[in-house]
């Protein structure tokens, strides 16, 4: 065996995984969209799809909602507690002439 058939033999094995998942991504399109545009159930399964992408939505809206107000509280929490640190407490301010 030559070089130039080594050559070609390892460019024939390493274009087949290549060939293979195109023709797998393919074949998993043709299948979705085949499924989904079925004339007798297609309008059906998409308006279940599209009931169930709303309904995430809105799941995942109240969820991010719920995580910036807890965030936001604990941003107020730390900047209390950071103003809180740094100005002086009354009993520091007053100095009592009896204590010297």
């Amino acid at each position: 065996m030559d070089y130039e058939d080594q050559y070609e033999q390892e460019l024939i094995h390493r274009r087949t995984p290549g060939f293979f998942l195109g023709c797998a991504y393919g074949l998993i399109a043709g299948s979705v969209l085949t499924f989904l545009m079925d004339p007798v159930r297609g309008r059906r399964r998409r308006a279940l799809l599209r009931d169930q992408a709303i309904h995430l939505q809105k799941i995942s809206q109240r969820y991010w909602h719920q995580k910036a107000i807890h965030f936001r509280n604990l941003q107020k929490g730390w900047e209390a507690r950071s103003t809180k640190s740094q100005s002086p407490s009354s009993s520091d301010s007053y100095i009592n002439p009896n204590d010297f």
